[in-house]
């Protein structure tokens, strides 16, 4: 924890003087009362600061980019005079409140994106079935039809992912006794169990909404450049989503860094598991003929996730976490095999009926797209490593650089007649169809 405010106890032990400032602070000028993270003594501790604490200053407004209708400001603390008995919790345990406040942020802006993307989506859509180009809606065009696609697949992902991360944690959750005296203390256990899965809600759901903004203003074409239409606005209004709750790339090192730290302390069964993928490609006969390859897929790329990682490991141990070439395609792969297991099993844990029948090609669709993710992004490693690593001629280095062992799986799927169904159910449905 790398925050500079201090604090200390005044001579008659009946308050804390704080002294700093925090920028970027979201509705600052609106606040009457905010909880602000200071050290006392080099220990990071959390204090609830109200209008009433003397030496609490609010800075101008920022002339922002977007989000425009949201106050930001830097709040400084002057000589700030804060009650003892404001402190959050005790001296000491502000780190943990920190990080546990930013886990719920995280998930909550996958909630917040997806729900942008399916907006973007309907808006697109709204506007495409009125653009005619030659005589005809542009909603006729194939170029449009794989743009829509893409949209959908992107937004039930990050929906997913969102859903499967709150339904764990609640699922834990439920498992406490509310009498208990340290329920609250076990719920943020809980909480930074999650932290894995808070950054990948986060780092799916705001890209996911870049896609889509960003298609969405190509779909409008001009009018999309346009403030007079909503295409723009968004446009403007996503892009801090990528960087507030700690940046994309922040939350990518959350990623590895706490899979480098499970692997370690053996929290990630990495040789139980590598030796049955080591013994076969581990097949599943338990699944229908109609998602048996999908079900291979995904187990067969959490196997080389986890081959990945012990190889990384092997070869840097603890440094790896300094490594950001491989952490950040690292990170990648464990957010597609994140994506395609659950996407899997929310496909699979439907009832039967038509939105299971429409679900279907999108999960599909899903898995074959990040599939094709994982691979280059494990090609973008192991093409990287294999100069430190031994091998017994070139064939098997050539196989190792372009994972051939993959092969084996006879995965095939046509990425193009999926995108269609999937265009073609979105224009029948005229909105986004899958969240019901």
């Amino acid at each position: 924890m790398n925050g500079e405010t201090s604090a200390y106890l005044n001579e008659q032990k009946t308050h804390y003087i704080l002294n700093g400032q925090k920028i970027w602070i979201t509705n600052g000028s609106w606040a009457h009362s905010c909880v602000v993270f200071a050290k006392v003594d080099g220990k990071m501790t959390a204090f609830i600061v109200d209008k009433e604490c003397e030496g609490w200053v609010i800075g101008a407004e920022e002339k922002k980019l977007g989000i425009k209708g949201s106050s930001t400001v830097t709040m400084y603390f002057e000589d700030c005079k804060v009650p003892i008995d404001n402190v959050l919790g005790k001296v000491g345990q502000g780190g943990h409140i920190a990080l546990n406040c930013l886990y719920a942020g995280r998930w909550k802006l996958g909630f917040s994106s997806s729900a942008g993307c399916m907006s973007s989506i309907n808006s697109s859509y709204n506007f495409a079935k009125e653009r005619k180009q030659f005589e005809r809606s542009i909603l006729k065009f194939d170029m449009i039809k794989n743009k829509f696609a893409n949209m959908v697949v992107r937004t039930w992902e990050s929906d997913t992912v969102n859903y499967a991360t709150t339904g764990s944690i609640d699922h834990s959750i439920s498992k406490l006794n509310k009498n208990d005296k340290d329920y609250y203390v076990k719920v943020q256990k809980i909480t930074e169990d999650h932290a894995i899965e808070a950054s990948i809600s986060k780092v799916i759901g705001s890209e996911a909404l870049a896609y889509c903004a960003d298609e969405g203003v190509q779909i409008f074409g001009g009018s999309g450049y346009c403030e007079e239409y909503p295409a723009a606005g968004v446009y403007r209004d996503e892009r801090i989503n990528r960087i507030f709750e700690g940046t994309n790339e922040i939350n990518r090192l959350i990623i590895s860094g706490t899979c480098l730290k499970k692997a370690i302390l053996e929290e990630l069964p990495i040789r139980d598991v590598l030796f049955e993928m080591r013994n076969g490609v581990i097949h599943s006969d338990t699944f229908d003929k109609l998602i048996l390859q999908e079900s291979n897929v995904v187990e067969y790329s959490k196997n080389l996730c986890l081959e990945v990682l012990d190889n990384l490991i092997n070869l840097y141990g603890q440094d790896f976490k300094n490594k950001q070439w491989l952490i950040e395609p690292f990170a990648n792969i464990v957010s597609s095999v994140f994506i395609m297991h659950n996407c899997f099993l929310r496909y699979f844990q439907l009832d039967e009926g038509n939105h299971k029948n429409l679900t279907l090609p999108v999960m599909k669709l899903s898995i074959c797209q990040q599939f094709q993710k994982v691979l280059m992004n494990v090609r973008l490693i192991n093409s990287h490593i294999c100069e430190k690593m031994e091998f017994e001629n070139e064939n098997e280095k050539y196989d190792f650089c372009n994972v051939s062992d993959s092969l084996k799986l006879n995965y095939f799927p046509n990425e193009i007649h999926l995108k269609k169904i999937v265009a073609d159910d979105l224009y029948k449905n005229e909105k986004y169809y899958l969240n019901t």
